[in-house]
């Protein structure tokens, strides 16, 4: 398996277990939970940034990328804000479904943009994919938390998307889009600093302080995969955290499963395996020629 799969498989599989984390900090308010991941993701990114290269942050960017620094900080923070409200509001399924949709556009977004070629197979696992999602979007949720989904997808999917163009390090992209991210939510949300974790009774503020690994950590590694393989490829490997996701909602947390939600699960996961065997059946064909000797 090549290095980007196990970056990208690594990354996916760290947000699909995040609840466990994220779910210990419910007692706070979802703004003072974004300023903490903010706060502490940009000290540990320019802290690693400066210990590694030595060098003036400022410097370590090129000019190159800073134009698009401020799009991606922007739907970062946007994505994080819409996802812990949805998941506050008591909104999870949608959140979940949000995870299933951004795959569809990243790919999307990949062949038309990027000009990454899809072959038949992958188109038809494609228009599955998108028939299974929309049947379960439209029969098992509102409006208004459709809206939610396709919010949290949106920003998820143009987040790697437009990230594919910043050839800074990672930890320094993710320094200054924490730190372009942190003057935003100061300039509308100052009060937030009222929720310092120095004001926290002591088990929650040393939670809040591990916000940072807990959000450089896979952030990180999915960003290092946008740059190891095509995005096509990285998007179809999302569907492990929302899968991830149901099955800690339905085993840990012991939220209502229904037959309707298993089957869903079972549709998206018969077109993932659609979508990848045409590739695999490839490369065994290849290895095969490799390994057989020549008459």
């Amino acid at each position: 398996m090549s290095q980007g799969y196990i970056v990208a498989v690594s990354s996916f599989v760290i947000f699909g277990l995040s609840p466990l984390y994220w779910h210990l900090l419910h007692p706070v308010h979802h703004e003072v939970i974004i300023f903490h991941r903010l706060l502490m993701s940009a000290l540990l990114a320019g802290t690693a940034t400066v210990w590694n290269s030595r060098q003036s942050i400022h410097n370590l960017l090129p000019s190159a990328g800073k134009r698009f620094i401020p799009v991606t900080s922007i739907l970062c923070l946007s994505n994080w804000g819409l996802c812990i409200w949805t998941i506050n509001q008591g909104y999870v399924l949608d959140a979940s479904m949000a995870y299933f949709i951004a795959p569809l556009i990243s790919i999307v977004l990949a062949a038309w943009r990027l000009g990454e070629r899809l072959t038949a197979n992958q188109k038809h696992s494609i228009a599955f994919l998108t028939t299974v999602i929309c049947v379960r979007a439209f029969t098992a949720g509102e409006s208004f938390g459709l809206l939610l989904s396709l919010g949290i997808a949106a920003t998820f999917s143009l987040y790697g998307y437009v990230g594919k163009s910043i050839t800074a390090p990672i930890y320094t992209r993710l320094f200054w889009e924490c730190l372009v991210g942190l003057s935003v939510i100061l300039s509308f949300k100052p009060h937030v600093v009222e929720g310092l974790f120095l004001y926290q009774p002591s088990h929650l503020a040393k939670l809040l302080m591990c916000t940072g690994p807990a959000t450089l950590i896979p952030l990180g590694l999915y960003v290092w995969g946008t740059r190891l393989m095509p995005l096509s490829s990285l998007s179809i490997l999302q569907y492990i955290c929302p899968t991830l996701m149901f099955f800690l909602g339905w085993g840990y947390f012991q939220q209502e499963t229904s037959w309707g939600d298993l089957t869903f699960y079972l549709g998206i996961w018969l077109g993932v395996a659609y979508y990848i065997f045409n590739p695999v059946h490839r490369w065994r064909t290849v290895r095969q020629t490799w390994v057989t000797p020549r008459a």
